[in-house]
């Protein structure tokens, strides 16, 4: 099923997601500033209003890095509800490329077609992967958001010579501002984009473009590796002070994702010698937490395990650290 949008060509295939995609370009196409939803996963969501030409100038960018013209396919399995779907629809606008729909589901595709660009989240990575990695091998051009991409996937990734990115971004800054080609570690800056540091190694955005801020500062702890790039080491408020020595749960995290299958996540306690302690917290019951001791450097080693039946969730699907701890009654 194809219909003409307002100058797109959508592709639906009886998607769920037609009635919202035409949704939002009614809205786009009558107003001059379009509403966003952060996803919450760091507090609590914020609606705020931003101005069309900075939507429309972060889209360019992410064409112009892989070289998306007039006529190219791309697909949307993503929720117009929230920045990254938005952003798939509007790069589709300003290149007059075509918009085939998917379904928001953990295997999302409908056909088996051949595409020029595609954006998911990692747990549809993960399962496209797991079912038959050819869907992915018709994609040109994939980027990769939402949440962080475990070393088992990504190793499959590379395996399998897709050509995948990791994004960096959030909200605010209208989807991603640097690109990470999986299996290497550097995110590299897209046009005009300008970052630095602040003493405590945390990433300030310069891109008053996009963000319509002359600095944005974010709570990413990063090392700079040159001018356009660097590599992510985690969130400041994360961070834990376990006596004197600072650990980053993201960083554990990834290590434990090769033995660890249940979903899981690094936290700190408070703790009455070492100030902070870390901590593990469990989905569900496994015995592959019995021996960490191999995947870990000393002082990365849970001093306590927790189980829960179940952890809560955001909107878009990411752990909600906060309220999962508070249902654990976990003081951090």
């Amino acid at each position: 099923m194809q219909e003409n949008s307002d100058q797109i060509e959508i592709i639906s295939h009886h998607s769920t997601l037609l009635e919202s995609v035409q949704s939002f370009l009614q809205i786009y196409n009558s107003k001059n500033t379009i509403e966003v939803q952060t996803s919450g996963s760091t507090g609590k969501p914020k609606k705020y209003n931003v101005q069309k030409e900075r939507f429309i100038r972060s889209a360019e960018r992410t064409c112009d890095f892989f070289n998306l013209k007039e006529g190219d396919r791309a697909f949307l399995c993503i929720s117009p509800k929230y920045i990254g779907g938005k952003m798939m629809i509007i790069r589709a606008l300003t290149r007059k490329m075509k918009l085939e729909l998917g379904e928001v589901a953990a295997f999302p595709f409908l056909e088996k077609s051949e595409l020029d660009f595609a954006a998911f989240v990692p747990l549809q990575i993960k399962c496209i992967l797991e079912r038959d990695p050819d869907y992915l091998k018709r994609i040109k051009n994939i980027i990769i958001g939402g949440g962080a991409i475990d070393p088992f996937t990504e190793k499959l990734l590379v395996q399998h010579e897709i050509n995948a990115y990791s994004t960096f971004g959030m909200t605010e800054t209208l989807s991603h501002i640097a690109l990470r080609k999986v299996g290497t570690e550097e995110f590299i800056l897209l046009d005009s984009v300008k970052i630095k540091t602040d003493s405590e190694n945390r990433l300030i955005i310069m891109d008053p473009e996009v963000t319509g801020l002359d600095e944005l500062q974010t709570n990413d702890i990063v090392v700079l590796t040159g001018p356009n790039s660097f590599i992510w080491k985690g969130r400041h408020d994360n961070v834990i002070n376990s006596g004197g020595v600072k650990l980053y749960p993201e960083i554990i995290e990834k290590k434990l994702s090769e033995v660890i299958t249940s979903p899981f996540f690094i936290a700190k306690e408070k703790d009455p010698i070492l100030g902070e302690k870390v901590i593990l917290i469990i989905e569900g019951k496994t015995r592959e937490t019995e021996n960490l001791t191999p995947y870990l450097d000393k002082y990365e080693i849970p001093k306590n395990i927790y189980f829960l039946d179940q952890f809560l969730f955001t909107e878009t699907e990411k752990i909600n650290r906060i309220k999962t701890m508070e249902k654990l009654g976990i003081e951090g």
